[in-house]
This record gives C-alpha cells, sequence and structure tokens, in this order.
C-alpha cells in the first residue's frame, strides 16, 4: 500500500475544510459563540470569524441571538451559531443484515424517522423497489417537513465493484 506524503495533505485548503469540520462538530454538540468556539479549537478569532461566514454563507448554519433572561447586560448581544437543521434530510440505509433497516436523521444526526423489513434472505428487485418505496414515504412524512435529500448512505456487506 502506498503511503501519503503528510505534507501534501496539509494544504490550506485542505486545512480550511478539517477547520470547518471541526465547527460544525462543536457546534452539532452544542450551540456555541465565536469565542467558545475559539477557546475550544485552538483557533484564532479572525480565522473561526471566517469559518463561520463561509458555514453560514453555505447555509450550513444559522446564527441566532439566544433570549436573555432577567437583568440585561451591557456590550454586544451574544451572537450563538447552530446547524442548520431545515437545509435537509439524510437516508441511510443498512443491508447488512438479515432485516433491512433505513432511517431519516437531519444534520444534527438526530433520527426523524426509521423502518425495517423483516427477515430478507435474498435482495432481488422486488426486495429494493419496496425499500426504494419506504424511503419515498419517509421523504414524504411529516418528519421530514418537506426538506431536500441532501445525501443517501448504503452499508452493505462484503465487497462492492
Amino acid at each position: 500500500m502506498r503511503k501519503e506524503n503528510p505534507s501534501l495533505l496539509k494544504t490550506p485548503s485542505n486545512l480550511r475544510i478539517a477547520n470547518q469540520i471541526a465547527v460544525m462538530e462543536a457546534i452539532r454538540k452544542k450551540p456555541s459563540s465565536c469565542s467558545e468556539l475559539s477557546h475550544l479549537l485552538s483557533l484564532s478569532a479572525p480565522a473561526l470569524k471566517k469559518i463561520t461566514e463561509e458555514l453560514h454563507a453555505e447555509s450550513l448554519i444559522i446564527q441566532y441571538t439566544p433570549e436573555k433572561k432577567g437583568k440585561q447586560g451591557r456590550g454586544r448581544e451574544k451572537v450563538l451559531y447552530s446547524l442548520n437543521d431545515d437545509l435537509g434530510v439524510f437516508a441511510s440505509i443498512d443491508l447488512s443484515g438479515r432485516d433491512l433497516n433505513y432511517c431519516l436523521s437531519d444534520l444534527s444526526n438526530r433520527i426523524l424517522a426509521r423502518g425495517s423489513i423483516p427477515n430478507v434472505i435474498y435482495i432481488d428487485s422486488d426486495v429494493l423497489s419496496l425499500l426504494v418505496e419506504r424511503v419515498k414515504e419517509m421523504l414524504l412524512s411529516p418528519a421530514a417537513k418537506g426538506r431536500p435529500l441532501l445525501g443517501l448512505c448504503i452499508s452493505s456487506p462484503g465487497k462492492i465493484d
């Protein structure tokens, strides 16, 4: 197996993408401000500001000011970032067991709907047609809220050509 040159992997473009992913993972766990993200991820404030602006421009994250409780303080209002769950949904299909499982999730990895086709011994065109129909039903269900399908993940046993 060929070894990758580590210096080739550390291009500015790759680092920017890695930092964007790190920001989204942190926000997935808990909505956060730029200063909180900067501290958590050890990124400079200007770098983090640029990353959040890029993610916001792509509609991957949203920004909001939380409701204040009690006495109003001085200074700028705190701005939090969270994932934009209204952007779309992901469908996942697991073909690796006896039961064929499928689910629909949002950007925050919350499962919105799930189902199963039990006791499938052989996956033929009829089974695949049924699976496609069930996934379409999930996409049209109230759980999907009319959001578009952003991606489809299929797990399968063994090697695939």
